[in-house]
């Protein structure tokens, strides 16, 4: 059981450590699917069969805090590139 704990451990954190790489180098499409991937991770039995000590030890409870972190700027990135389209659209609309 430790080894699957342990596992499980290094595959979260190797998705975090993906999805860090992704939004460093703008792969924004990529990291989204990344963050998918991690957000089911955080969410699946393994997690739950985890114990708060072994959550705060290996430094998953620090990746949820920023995954929600990331969802909101991602919304908010989402929400500001449809203000922009649509901007974009007013204005060819204005030039023809």
């Amino acid at each position: 059981m430790a080894e699957t704990i342990e596992t499980f451990i290094k595959q979260v954190k190797g998705t975090s450590s993906e999805l860090g790489e992704l939004l460093q180098t703008n792969k924004f499409e990529e990291a989204f699917d990344a963050s998918q991937r991690l957000n089911n991770l955080l969410k699946s039995e393994q997690f739950d069969e985890l114990t708060g000590k072994q959550i705060k030890e290996s430094g998953l409870e620090d990746i949820q805090s920023e995954l929600k972190k990331y969802w909101w700027a991602n919304k908010e990135m989402r929400r500001f590139q449809g203000i922009l389209r649509g901007r974009g659209k007013a204005l060819s609309e204005l030039a023809n």
